[in-house]
């Protein structure tokens, strides 16, 4: 398991347990947050990289989007 921080803040659109985007719903993933990569295949969105944080919100994003906003910590 790999742990990430955000070194910069962005936003998110929410999406649906089928993947789809819910309308005008978004979510801010805030600088200094910690994220869990479990490595795990199962994907809901088609993002390369799915990251938890410790309440149980998840993102899936891209490659590109985890190294230009999170360092690995741990």
């Amino acid at each position: 398991m790999k742990k990430y921080e955000c070194i910069k803040g962005f936003s998110i659109d929410k999406c649906d347990g089928d993947g789809f985007t819910i309308e005008e719903s978004g979510m801010l993933i805030e600088k200094g947050s910690q994220w869990f990569d479990y490595t795990e295949n199962y994907r809901i969105v088609g993002g390369e990289v799915r990251l938890e944080n410790e309440d149980g919100t998840w993102i899936e994003i891209s490659k590109d989007d985890v190294s230009e906003s999170f360092i690995e910590i741990a």
